[in-house]
């Protein structure tokens, strides 16, 4: 999920389950433009979670998207693994 709050983006990716089958997965974010290179990895949220409490604990990607987009698109390649 991308969004946009005050002038900044978030992006989490959020898995449909429940909080502890979201542990047997990991994820990773990359940007990329032609100066900067950017990556999160982290849990995937559960769906039983709510955006709003992750983008106001900063518990997601937060990047000011004017650094990485490139011919007016962004970018972001997006790769979940299965951790068992």
């Amino acid at each position: 999920m991308l969004t946009r709050k005050k002038g900044r983006y978030f992006a989490v990716v959020y898995l449909i389950g429940l909080e502890r089958q979201t542990e047997m997965f990991a994820y990773k974010l990359e940007l990329n433009s032609l100066f900067r290179n950017l990556t999160y990895e982290a849990t995937p949220l559960s769906s039983h979670s709510g955006i709003s409490y992750h983008m106001d604990d900063l518990d997601c990607l937060v990047f000011d998207a004017t650094h990485f987009i490139q011919d007016n698109k962004l970018r972001i390649i997006n790769s979940i693994n299965c951790l068992t």
